[in-house]
């Protein structure tokens, strides 16, 4: 939706920077969940 803005504000490189950081936020949040679970069903 917004792909031609970003692209002449950031450039392809800087469209792959950001898609990375994106990707490895998006991880970095799925593992604390995941292990936000298990510590819950270990306590109970």
């Amino acid at each position: 939706m917004f792909y031609s803005f970003f692209h002449k504000l950031l450039g392809e490189r800087g469209l792959k920077a950001v898609e990375r950081l994106m990707g490895l936020l998006l991880v970095m949040i799925s593992t604390q969940m995941f292990l936000d679970g298990i510590k819950s069903y270990m306590e109970s």
